[in-house]
């Protein structure tokens, strides 16, 4: 029996678990990437809709006083009157068209609303920091291989994306 056919078996154990620890980052590396895509959907959810009425109510009432501030009464009461109309792109036409749409904005909000639902700031914030946690889990957990594959023998590349807590973690800080 040659020394190769001893120490087959040995390697193809470990080429085994080699092939193991690749795949089990690999598979990590993946859980990160859709937990990075679901923080990215997570922000940029839209606000909940009593918020996005309130932006508008706010925004119309600006106009309103844009349009007040800038068409007062009084030049309607002056003896020497003359009509006047404000070009198309005048911010006064805009401000004017602003308060006139509101209620169409309002019903345009309501039908967005009835096909997505928003997520308050709080509800964010809160999803917002569990996704995070649970990315910086999924890395510690990711160094820990790696450290151990090294230890072993083994190179495994460092993303270079990665968070710089997990790859500067001490080793009794990791899972």
């Amino acid at each position: 029996m040659s020394l190769f056919s001893k120490v087959k078996p040995n390697l193809n154990a470990i080429h085994d678990a080699s092939r193991a620890l690749v795949s089990g980052v690999e598979l990590l590396r993946r859980q990160i990437q859709e937990l990075r895509e679901q923080r990215r959907t997570t922000s940029l959810a839209p606000v909940d809709e009593a918020e996005a009425r309130r932006r508008l109510d706010s925004w119309v009432s600006d106009m309103r006083g844009q349009v007040l501030e800038q068409l007062s009464p009084a030049m309607f009461t002056a003896p020497d009157y003359q009509p006047r109309t404000p070009p198309a792109n005048s911010p006064i036409t805009t401000s004017a068209i602003a308060v006139l749409l509101g209620e169409m904005y309002s019903e345009l909000i309501a039908r967005q609303y009835s096909q997505v639902s928003g997520i308050t700031d709080d509800e964010r914030k809160a999803a917002l920091r569990q996704i995070d946690a649970d990315i910086l889990d999924a890395e510690m957990t990711e160094e820990s291989i790696i450290r151990n594959a090294e230890q072993a023998g083994i190179s495994i590349m460092r993303r270079r994306d990665a968070d710089p807590r997990a790859v500067l973690a001490f080793d009794a800080d990791l899972p």
